[in-house]
């Protein structure tokens, strides 16, 4: 199996992996060769990249790194709510708690499906669709802290509802397809204070859910938003939110920028590590997430290109790869496993 970019794709290839819309509506089922008229419609639909598989003669695979079920039922209720609440601020939290609770002994029952996290999207609504993720990521920190059944519920409650406050932000503002003037950063600003005040007196919300939506940007070094809290003085639940909440929205395509690669983002988030975030955080998430998900194919900076065939859990940014094509991306005949680990003048420059 590897993992394509559409521009890359041609007919006659074979989907490895079901594509479903967020309410579960299959499109394209594992197994299936790929005609010309389905390529233009997963790309009409914004579908970036798909997995193929590399033998021809091989049955498409099957398996799905996300629960498909609860992810659609949980999108629904988020979407649901977030207009709901707008209208009458209620909210079908018991609903919310045995999703969430579904979703964790889902996650606990599959640790090592963390380090496939970055492929966990379809065709998301962004809102809703981060929200979704950024849930997910808390929750697989949170397992990985040990926390207790019920602080992994309240967090992601709070996960969940982190951007709740936009509801009451301009629609103008939000969807603006440019970069904000000062006066708009500002309004946009305010949707954590005013998710706060939305959900704060809601029957069942716990303080530290309250927390998250509050304070999820806030940084580490005390120069976020809205109560400039630093350090420790963060609550936990928020500064775990703040990292995956960063993490999603770099890795995400937004009306108004374009999504960076995962590699990248792990720079980002390595480089502002002690800064504006929590560094022992920081490590715990890069050493569980995938830079580059197994079937990726890469470019290195020797102009051979590789497929992702396993993950270094202790160094994502070196996988261990398949060489496959030679600088003139002429195919490669036999097997050339590399771990990168030990071949460290190849760097990888690009995703292909």
């Amino acid at each position: 199996m590897i993992k394509l970019n559409m521009a890359s794709v041609k007919a006659g290839m074979r989907l490895a992996k079901s594509i479903s819309t967020t309410d579960g509506k299959l499109l394209i089922d594992a197994g299936i060769p790929l005609k010309h008229q389905y390529i233009e419609k997963l790309c009409k639909l914004g579908i970036q990249d798909i997995h193929v598989d590399w033998d021809q003669n091989a049955d498409g695979d099957l398996y799905d790194v996300f629960f498909q079920d609860t992810k659609r039922e949980m999108t629904q209720l988020v979407e649901e709510s977030f207009k709901t609440m707008s209208i009458s601020k209620s909210f079908e939290i018991n609903r919310l708690k045995v999703l969430i609770r579904q979703l964790i002994e889902d996650l606990s029952y599959n640790k090592e499906t963390m380090v496939y996290l970055t492929d966990i999207r379809n065709i998301d609504v962004y809102t809703f669709g981060h929200c979704i993720n950024v849930c997910i990521f808390s929750l697989m920190m949170g397992i990985l802290l040990d926390l207790s059944q019920d602080e992994l519920v309240d967090l992601g409650v709070g996960a969940l509802l982190h951007d709740i406050g936009k509801i009451a932000v301009s629609q103008e503002v939000l969807k603006k397809p440019s970069s904000l003037d000062p006066y708009e950063y500002e309004e946009i600003k305010t949707h954590s204070i005013r998710g706060y005040e939305i959900i704060k007196n809601i029957e069942g919300i716990s303080k530290s859910s309250c927390h998250v939506v509050r304070h999820h940007h806030e940084r580490f070094n005390g120069k976020g938003y809205p109560d400039g809290l630093k350090g420790s003085d963060i609550h936990l639940f928020s500064r775990i939110v703040a990292i995956c909440d960063v993490y999603d929205a770099l890795t995400s395509n937004r009306v108004y920028k374009k999504k960076i690669t995962p590699h990248f983002a792990v720079e980002y988030l390595v480089s502002m590590g002690g800064h504006e975030f929590d560094y022992e955080l920081v490590k715990l998430f890069i050493k569980h997430i995938t830079v580059y998900p197994v079937g990726t194919l890469v470019k290195f900076n020797t102009g051979e290109s590789a497929e992702i065939i396993k993950i270094n859990e202790s160094f994502p940014t070196r996988p261990v790869v398949w060489v496959k094509f030679d600088q003139q991306g002429e195919p490669i005949e036999g097997s050339r496993v590399l771990d990168l680990t030990k071949h460290l003048y190849i760097n990888i420059e690009q995703i292909i």
